[in-house]
């Protein structure tokens, strides 16, 4: 597994974690140590339980927060434990995620027809902001970080929406982050295309290339 598929998992989870407890924030720093500790595994799955969805009911799978529980647990595989690579990255998503989060709510709250963000569910909520983030603010934050291209960030997001929900969230995630997907490109199309400026030059130069008489 790609570090930055990896790191998309724990980054996910953390961003489910936050949500249901938001005085997190102001202490981020602990949170993650609190987090790769292990020690949030009772708040996480109590957290799982309670989410759900007016859009898409009972989106939760409990079964995909079983690797939280790093504390204490000897049978997770060898491969799905991070590495300091793993959980830098993933830390770096989900902080850049918060540093945007006010535009990025407003993103995804534009593309949702009669329904405000927080009615729906925790889960379907987490990747849509992360997905957003990497779509529309990553490239900003770390010019200098290799961007994979949408398809796959959004392949990817539903596939965690799947994962950690059903398959009915990888549909809806599909649809919100694609619409949000296009308006980057053509945001990013029109930054890019140099307006025509004239001067008097332009002027004298087309006369001295002019052929005489």
């Amino acid at each position: 597994m790609s570090t930055r598929r990896q790191a998309r998992e724990w980054a996910v989870q953390m961003i489910f974690q936050l949500d249901a407890n938001p005085d997190w924030e102001q202490r981020v720093d602990a949170f993650f140590e609190e987090f790769w500790n292990g020690s949030m595994e009772e708040e996480m799955i109590e957290a799982a339980d309670a989410s759900h969805s007016n859009i898409l009911p009972e989106s939760t799978n409990e079964r995909a927060f079983t690797p939280l529980r790093l504390g204490g647990r000897s049978d997770i595989p060898a491969d799905e434990i991070p590495d300091d690579k793993t959980r830098i990255f993933s830390q770096n998503l989900v902080l850049g995620m918060l540093r945007h989060r006010t535009d990025i709510d407003k993103s995804i709250t534009e593309r949702l027809r009669n329904w405000k963000l927080n009615r729906i569910g925790s889960i379907e909520r987490a990747v849509l902001r992360l997905g957003t983030y990497e779509l529309v603010y990553e490239s900003d934050d770390y010019p200098d970080l290799e961007q994979p291209p949408s398809a796959v960030v959004i392949n990817e997001a539903v596939d965690l929406a799947k994962y950690f929900g059903t398959s009915e969230s990888g549909r809806f995630v599909n649809g919100i982050l694609d619409a949000i997907a296009r308006k980057a490109r053509d945001r990013r199309s029109r930054a890019q295309i140099k307006p025509q400026i004239w001067s008097p030059a332009d002027d004298d130069r087309k006369d001295a290339a002019a052929p005489k008489a």
